[in-house]
C-alpha cells in the first residue's frame, strides 16, 4: 500500500523534473543545481485523512493529530491548519521549512516535512460541510510520547541536541524567532530533541542569530539550575526528617 511518504517523494520528483525542464527551456545555457529547486512539496490531491484529533489551538493555528488508515495500523501525522486570515505565520513557516529542507545537516533537528496544501475543511477530511473557508495546512511528522522541554526531561544529550539543532538551523539561514520551551520537543525514548513551530521564523537575519543562541543557552541553564535547586531542597528535607 502506498503511504503518504511514498506519494510525497513521487510528487517532489515530479515537481523537480518539471522545474528543471522549465529552467532548461528558458535558459538552455544555465544548469541549476537540484537542491536549489527543492522545497516543501505540494500535498498530493488524493491524500485525505480519516481521523482528526485536535491537540492544541493557538492564536494563529490549530494543531491536529491526523491519521490515515493503513494495513499495518494507522499512519499518524501532525497537521497544522491556518485560516486564510492567518497567512503571514503560514508563509513564515513554509519559507523556513523550505529553506531547512535544502540543508541536510539541519534535518535531524526538525520534524520530517511531508507537504502543504490549501483546502476547505471538508477537502482536508474534516466534517465541516457548511464551512467554505480555505485553510492552509502543513503536514509534518508526528512524534508519539513527545514532551515539551521542562526541568524534568532535560538531559545532557537533549541540551546538546537543542543547541546543535539551533546552530544548524542558523547555519541554514533561518532565525527561529520564538525559541521558548514550548517549541523544543523532547523525545524521551530516543533521548534527543527537535525544534518545532517556525511560524515566527525569518530568513537571513544574521545579526540576530547570536542573540537567539544566547537566549536558548540561558533558558537551558535556567532549567538545569532550577532542577538542581529542587533536588537539593528535596535532599535537605529528607535529611531533616531523618534527624
Amino acid at each position: 500500500m502506498e503511504t503518504l511518504r511514498d506519494k510525497v517523494c513521487i510528487e517532489k520528483r515530479r515537481l523537480l523534473s518539471f522545474q528543471i525542464a522549465e529552467a532548461q527551456r528558458d535558459f538552455p545555457n544555465i544548469t541549476l543545481p537540484a537542491e536549489e529547486q527543492d522545497g516543501v512539496p505540494l500535498l498530493p490531491e488524493d491524500v485525505r485523512f480519516d481521523k482528526w484529533t485536535l491537540m492544541s489551538k493557538g492564536t494563529h493555528a490549530q494543531i491536529f493529530l491526523a491519521e490515515i488508515a493503513g494495513e499495518e495500523g494507522p499512519e499518524k501525522y501532525c497537521v497544522k491548519l491556518f485560516r486564510k486570515d492567518w497567512l503571514t505565520p503560514f508563509n513564515f513557516e513554509l519559507a523556513a521549512y523550505g529553506q531547512l529542507l535544502k540543508h541536510e545537516v539541519a534535518l535531524r533537528y526538525i520534524p520530517e516535512v511531508y507537504g502543504y496544501a490549501r483546502r476547505t475543511l471538508s477537502d482536508w477530511g474534516l466534517n465541516a460541510p457548511d464551512n467554505p473557508d480555505l485553510y492552509y495546512g502543513i503536514v509534518i511528522e508526528w512524534f508519539d510520547n513527545a514532551e515539551k522541554l521542562s526541568i524534568w526531561n532535560i538531559t545532557v544529550p537533549v541540551a546538546l541536541d537543542l543547541l546543535m539543532g539551533l546552530y544548524r538551523i542558523h547555519e541554514a539561514g533561518v532565525l527561529h524567532h520564538d525559541p521558548f520551551s514550548r517549541n523544543m520537543l523532547v523525545l524521551p525514548k530516543a533521548n534527543r530533541a527537535v525544534w518545532i513551530d517556525f511560524s515566527c521564523a525569518h530568513l537571513n537575519r544574521k545579526a540576530l542569530l547570536g542573540g537567539e543562541m544566547i537566549s536558548v543557552m540561558g533558558n537551558i541553564l535556567h532549567k538545569v539550575f532550577t532542577l538542581c535547586s529542587k533536588l537539593t531542597i528535596s535532599l535537605l528535607r529528607r535529611e531533616n526528617l531523618k534527624e
